[in-house]
């Protein structure tokens, strides 16, 4: 009984500390400002969410091919720099940001990661249960700050495929596999749902999300021309090659293989090598949901671990996944938390959450996350895999 108590204390402590960490970072974001126009009048500070902004309101003008157009996005947001700033998502994206672009930036952006932090929240109440404290834990976490911060698809898509597990508990099949086809919008982090799903057998799930996948992308296509697909199949192909060209330089990708390229090994060799570590990901997410099914929260818990290092193609704002496997591995782990393992999952819960704040918000010269991101994505990804070899622990 005293190990129990013991363990919810330090918990309850771990919860308070990352929930005031987070709100302490997001307050000091929020007196710097976003989108603070330089003296020429242009944007100095400009965020994925500029363009998927000038996207949207492509969209809604009847123009979408312009979306790939450099000089045509520029222009849409006032860009001070001449930095590549692709739109290299797929139909189905710019039709969900199509309504955002109806507004102004800085309220498109604030409703953005409002809806997107709302989702969230709905579809962790299902793993939360009645412990509101951890469910603001998770999302004031720091790790969530980045996403935010650039206005990218991280927290819906966490949420997706949270409320995707949550419907397969519920035995809802359809719903699961309606959630997991819109997860194509952003498909290099679902290399490793199919393997959690032939895993427990969920074929209907499957069936649905995949025709659900079809139907979102070929009704995307119909809407936008067909002329979208070439348009952005080519500015994919091209932004693919520079980002492996320029992997070994990039501080904000995150992913094993970003960090192979900047110790020295070919970016392909690099990117191979990573596919790898996917397959080999691929077994062992087989494996432990074959042998806990969609009901354990340590064989969730590692599949949040395990996507990011599995995709080659990560940033920083891809970080958020840490806080969700840190808040599983703590319910599974709750008569068992040490000062070491406390330490790590907080270090997971913060992510790369405050050298992106230090670097948008006081200048340069903080930590690279290329740096920070995977030696706590493997530490998180150990973690789970060790709890996934013994015995479930009692849920919080």
């Amino acid at each position: 009984m005293s190990q129990t108590s013991e363990g919810c204390r330090l918990y309850r402590r771990l919860a308070g500390l990352n929930a005031g960490a987070g709100l302490l970072l997001l307050a000091a974001f929020a007196i710097n400002g976003i989108d603070q126009p330089g003296t020429d009048g242009c944007s100095e500070k400009i965020i994925d969410f500029h363009v998927f902004w000038a996207a949207g309101g492509f969209a809604i003008k009847g123009t979408p091919l312009l979306a790939f157009d450099q000089n045509a996005l520029r222009a849409a947001f006032g860009a001070c720099s001449m930095t590549w700033l692709p739109w290299v998502h797929p139909a189905p994206a710019m039709a969900l940001l199509a309504p955002f672009g109806a507004l102004p930036f800085l309220p498109a952006w604030v409703l953005f990661n409002a809806l997107s932090l709302t989702a969230l929240a709905a579809a962790l109440r299902s793993f939360t249960r009645n412990r509101n404290d951890l469910l603001v834990a998770t999302l004031l976490a720091p790790a969530m700050l980045p996403a935010l911060l650039a206005g990218q698809f991280t927290l819906l898509w966490i949420a997706g495929l949270l409320g995707a597990i949550a419907a397969m508990r519920a035995d809802r099949a359809i719903l699961a596999g309606l959630l997991i086809g819109c997860l194509t919008i952003k498909p290099t982090l679902g290399l490793l749902i199919p393997a959690a799903l032939v895993a427990i057998l969920a074929f209907r799930t499957i069936i649905v999300a995949a025709l659900t996948s079809i139907t979102i992308h070929v009704g995307a296509i119909l809407h936008f021309g067909a002329d979208y697909w070439p348009a952005w199949r080519n500015v994919s192909m091209h932004h693919a090659t520079g980002t492996m060209n320029e992997m070994g330089s990039r501080d904000n990708m995150a992913s094993i293989s970003a960090v192979l390229s900047r110790l020295g090994i070919d970016p392909q060799t690099a990117i191979g090598l990573n596919i790898g570590l996917a397959l080999l990901l691929a077994v062992v997410i087989f494996a432990v949901w074959r042998r806990y099914s969609v009901h354990s929260d340590i064989a969730v818990g590692l599949l949040f671990a395990a996507i990011p290092v599995a995709t080659p193609y990560l940033w920083h704002y891809d970080g958020a996944f840490l806080a969700i496997a840190a808040m599983l591995l703590l319910k599974v782990r709750k008569h068992a938390i040490g000062p070491l393992l406390g330490l790590a999952l907080f270090v997971a819960w913060l992510g790369p959450g405050l050298s992106v704040w230090y670097a948008a918000t006081i200048g340069h010269g903080t930590i690279a996350p290329v740096f920070v991101i995977p030696p706590v994505l493997l530490l998180t990804l150990g973690l789970c895999l060790a709890a996934a070899s013994g015995t479930p622990q009692q849920e919080i």
